[in-house]
This record gives C-alpha cells, structure tokens and sequence, in this order.
C-alpha cells in the first residue's frame, strides 16, 4: 500500500498545495505566466476537473478544485506539475532536475464557511506572504483578477514543450523574457482555456445550495474583505517588497516552512472526525483488498475514491515444483 493513501469524492471541494523542492524560479514574468496557464488548460482538457480558484507563487502554488473525475485527480495534478516542471527545466537549459517536491496536499473542505476561508486564503496569498503591498500588484499566475471581473475563462496558448527554448542567461530572464515570449506565440498559434466555476462550490454544502450566483459571489467578496483585513492586522509595516519580475530562476532558497498535511479541512471538530474515521475505515478496507491482491485473489475492489496501487506481481506464487 502506498504510505500516503488518497481519498477522492466526485463533487466535493479540495484544497491542492504543492511547492518546489528548492529555488524561485516561478518569477512573475509574462513568459513563465503564460507557460503555467498553458500547463493548466492542458492538464484540464486531458483530464477534466472544476476549478473555482488558483494561484502560483515563485515556489509553490494552490488549487481549488471539484473532482469531476476522482480517479484522475492525481493525473491532473501530476500533468500540471510534470509540465511545469519540464518548462523550467527546459528555460534554465538543462536536461533534468527536480522542480517540484514530491508529493501534494490534498484536503478535502467540509463546510462552506472553511471554502470561503481556503478561497480567501489561496487568492490572498502573496499578499499574506508579503510578496506584495496589497493583492492587486501581484504579476504572478491567479484567478484574483478573473474572479473580481468574473471572468470564468482565461485564453492562452497551447504551448508545446519543445518549442520552449533556453534563456541566455537565466540569472537575469527578464532581459529575454518578451522576446521569448513573442517567439512561443509565434510558433503557437492554439489557444486553449483555462476554465474556472466561481460559484459551483455551493452545491456541495446544504446551507448554500438554494441560493443565487449572486448571493454567493457576494460571501466570496465579503471573505476577501474580512480575510485582507485580519492579515493586515498581522503584518509589519515593510518599506521594500521583492520584485518578482526581476528573479534569477536559479535562485538559492530553502523552503523554511513545512505545513503539518491535513486530510480534511472544517471549523467543526465533530466533521473532522466523522469524516477521519470514514477516511481511516476506508484506508483498512483497501489495505484488506490489497492483502488479498498480494495472494492472487481479485474478486474484491477498492473501496470507491482509493487509488489501488499496482497489481502486484505473481511470480512468487507459482508453485516451485513447476518446470523452468
């Protein structure tokens, strides 16, 4: 079984968090913006899943997301990042480094006043990070701004990995990055989108299901208010902010923070341990199912929302008595 097994439910909302195993080199530059909106309108065609938000800092990035699909969750994620990953890699002019660290955070959010939290919390956050003096200067990838215009699109090109050449110098991007940048346009002609469903969430909670978009929109607003407001009261007062568009992308930084993984998200504790002991009772069933796997019975499945591992071999029980 693997060490960290995932549960996926069709049509409920997750927080997706995953960083960088070192380094910045997410720099806020149009370029790079435009390769990680690419990223996300693929991995949303291959494999279809609801986004309600999304945001990418320099070494880690956030996504609210909707299973539509719960099986293949891990290939969306795994497609953003891969992606990604192969992007920079290709920029920086290098064959293979690891961009991203392993793995993602994947709690599953189990009351509408923790969403409207965790939607607060992901738009907001280079501001909570203090990358800048208030959210509207970031440069970076986010839906901030679409979901102020409500906008619930964002065209981009579909950007082939091999078209993505390297920088000159990748201690100084933005020297290059414009020029990069019309080239990949040039040679890209597709567009593609990246589609998002601000106001979808409310189907997944019984205390907003019955009402309007509108009213909706407007608890999401009133959040990013409240939100902005009680981060403000937190921060120092911070004369300079780094300039994200002027980054090396092979900038030393070691990630000082680790965050504890959370397997479900709630103001309530009493949800947090309903839905820990369903989660715990559905991680034994699958581990009983997988044992049986192991001795070459496969008439049980998985338990719905696991991921199975892979079939395991059965060349341990062919009898040894058997002819080579």
């Amino acid at each position: 079984m693997p060490s960290a097994p995932s549960l996926f439910i069709k049509g409920q909302p997750y927080l997706i968090s995953f960083r960088t195993e070192e380094g910045l080199p997410f720099a806020s530059l149009p370029l790079i913006n435009e390769i990680l909106w690419s990223c996300v309108a693929k991995a949303q065609t291959l494999y279809p899943q609801e986004l309600t938000g999304l945001c990418v800092e320099p070494n880690h990035g956030h996504l609210m997301l909707i299973p539509q699909d719960p099986e293949t969750v891990p290939d969306f994620v795994g497609y953003v990042k891969q992606e990604s990953a192969h992007a920079i890699n290709r920029l920086i002019g290098r064959r293979k480094k690891t961009i991203w660290a392993a793995g993602y955070d994947k709690p599953i959010i189990l009351d509408y006043k923790k969403f409207l939290d965790r939607f607060a919390y992901a738009l907001l956050n280079p501001y909570k990070d203090e990358l800048v003096p208030e959210i509207e200067k970031f440069k970076g990838v986010t839906s901030w701004q679409l979901f102020m215009e409500d906008t619930p699109v964002r065209a981009c090109r579909l950007i082939t990995r091999s078209s993505i050449t390297a920088f000159d110098n990748p201690h100084e991007p933005w020297k290059e990055s414009d020029r990069k940048l019309q080239e990949l346009l040039e040679i890209n002609k597709k567009e593609i989108e990246v589609k998002l469903n601000f106001y979808s969430w409310k189907k997944c909670f019984p205390e907003t299901t019955d009402l309007s978009d509108a009213e909706i929109r407007n608890l999401m607003l009133e959040e990013l208010a409240k939100f902005t407001d009680e981060t403000k009261k937190t921060l120092e007062p911070k004369s300079n902010y780094p300039d994200l568009t002027r980054q090396s992308l092979l900038k030393v930084y070691i990630p000082q923070k680790f965050g504890k993984k959370m397997i479900c998200l709630s103001f309530f504790k009493e949800l947090r341990i309903d839905f820990i002991n369903f989660f715990k009772d559905n991680v034994y069933k699958a581990r009983a199912v997988f044992l049986k796997w192991k001795q070459g019975d496969f008439s049980e499945k998985f338990p719905p929302g696991m991921f199975a591992p892979h079939v395991p071999r059965l060349a341990n029980l062919v009898p040894s008595f058997l002819p080579i």
